[in-house]
């Protein structure tokens, strides 16, 4: 795995090759419980709900084992959430940007994220970052298999997708970070 901060923030990365390769060989048979995400041309997993044999299940534990190495990375004791799994339609777009969490009502913005793209690059769309004003692109993380962004979520990480015009879809697994000691100072 490969991890670079994409400017002299250090609070927005590029991830490469984050899954080894044995876990990146993905059957979408249709016997998975996809559930139809609201307002979306987009379905989605959590990987707790499929067969312990499923590759997402084995992502899942993955990601969990991984506990140590990312509270060594953001210097602080941890809980990495359930990952869940986004299959997005050809037509998918994010109009206009957000914060993780922000459209929730009563649900805790995560205080970090992740998102790997599990799917060949075919001129889909990945992950548009913004500056805090919105006016300008911050970074564009590139739709790439195995590759993705890892953030801090300080309220200010305003991102989207941009209309996929292609005729490919989108999947990737999206997890987040509970930051704990910072929860039990902040109360």
């Amino acid at each position: 795995m490969k991890i670079t901060a994409v400017d002299s923030a250090e609070d927005l990365f590029y991830i490469e090759d984050y899954f080894p390769t044995k876990l990146l060989d993905i059957n979408l048979d249709n016997s998975l419980p996809w559930q139809d995400v609201s307002g979306h041309p987009r379905q989605m997993i959590d990987t707790q709900e499929v067969d312990q044999s499923h590759v997402f299940y084995k992502m899942r534990e993955y990601s969990q084992s991984q506990k140590e190495y990312w509270s060594k990375f953001f210097d602080t004791d941890l809980i990495v959430q359930g990952p869940k799994v986004w299959y997005d339609e050809p037509d998918f777009q994010m109009e206009g940007s957000h914060i993780d969490g922000d459209w929730k009502e009563g649900i805790v913005c995560p205080d970090g994220a992740m998102q790997i793209y599990l799917s060949e690059g075919k001129g889909q769309p990945g992950t548009t970052f913004y500056h805090p004003d919105r006016s300008s692109i911050r970074y564009e993380i590139p739709y790439k298999m195995n590759c993705g962004y890892l953030m801090r979520n300080h309220l200010k990480q305003w991102h989207g997708v941009k209309h996929n015009t292609t005729n490919e879809k989108r999947l990737s697994l999206y997890l987040s970070f509970e930051f704990i000691n910072q929860r039990l100072s902040t109360g």
